[in-house]
This record gives C-alpha cells, structure tokens and sequence, in this order.
C-alpha cells in the first residue's frame, strides 16, 4: 500500500511540476514577470489581476538607474570629472565601493557581478527567460527561449560599445 501511494504521489508532483513550468513560459511570453529578484535598476509592479492572480512586469527605479548608468559610462569612457579614462572592472569595483555605491541587496560591488551587469541584455529592454535548464544547468536551445520586452535603461550604441 505504501509503495502504491508513494508512485502516485511522484506521478503527482511530476505533473505538478510541469504544469508550473508551462505555465511559467507562457507568463514569459505574454511578457510578464515570473517572480526572480529583478536586475540592479529595476523593482516590479503590479501590472494586472486575473482573479486572485496579480501579473507583474518590471519598470525602472529612478535611484538604480542612475547607478547602472554610471557603470555602463565608467566603464566605456572613464570619469570625465576627475579625468580619468575608462575603467576595467575591478577599478569600477574600487571606485564605486569606495564612494558608498551599493548593490540591490546592501553589499559592495564585486567583479563577477559587475561583470553580469555590463553584459546582461535587460539593461537594453530585452530579457532572457529560460535559457538554461533548471536541473543541469545546460544552455537550452535559442528556439526554446523567451524574450520579455522590459523599458531599455541603456542604449543599444553604448551597450554594444560595452561588450
């Protein structure tokens, strides 16, 4: 009896798991928010309700943005207040630690992290959802992901200056 009710309740959780991610995708292609921490220089908001569902999408916060600014101009022509040229990453790091900048979370600026914001295409209006799989952490093939519009923070000539 116990080995009857332990295979339904897998077969159970894994229709359950994959109800939630189909319906996780197609809330991606109606380009609304599935719940992560949003990047540095954004903060969701409630876009609509469908019954006792609230969607979300993201939208730019004013204090944020500046900083991710600052990050993209630092690092593609430098500091033009006190001459200085473009930056690297870890000098970006230094110079922005040391002058009380602060990640989404409280903490200080770090390289790989730094790194993920100047290379991350959201600062351009387009996000990746399901790139990689869940469980092996494998790139998921292009047709497979879906890209949710979200307002551009960065234009397209500096971001690819950038990269």
């Amino acid at each position: 009896m116990r080995q009857i009710i332990g295979i339904f309740d897998e077969y159970t959780s894994k229709e359950n798991a994959k109800n939630v991610t189909r319906s996780m995708l197609e809330n991606a292609k109606q380009n609304f928010w599935n719940g992560a921490t949003p990047p540095l220089g954004y903060r969701i908001f409630e876009a609509e309700r469908r019954g006792q569902k609230v969607k979300k999408k993201l939208e730019i916060d004013p204090v944020e943005q500046e900083t991710v600014q600052l990050i993209f101009r630092l690092y593609a022509d430098g500091d033009p207040a006190t001459a200085t040229p473009p930056l690297g990453i870890k000098a970006i790091c230094t110079w922005l630690n040391s002058r009380g900048y602060r990640t989404k979370r409280g903490g200080t600026f770090g390289v790989g992290p730094l790194h993920l914001i100047l290379t991350n295409t959201a600062y351009v209006g387009r996000w990746k959802y399901n790139v990689r799989s869940a469980k092996t952490r494998e790139k998921k093939p292009e047709s497979e992901v879906v890209e949710i519009a979200i307002p551009p923070i960065i234009d397209q000539h500096l971001f690819d200056r950038v990269q």
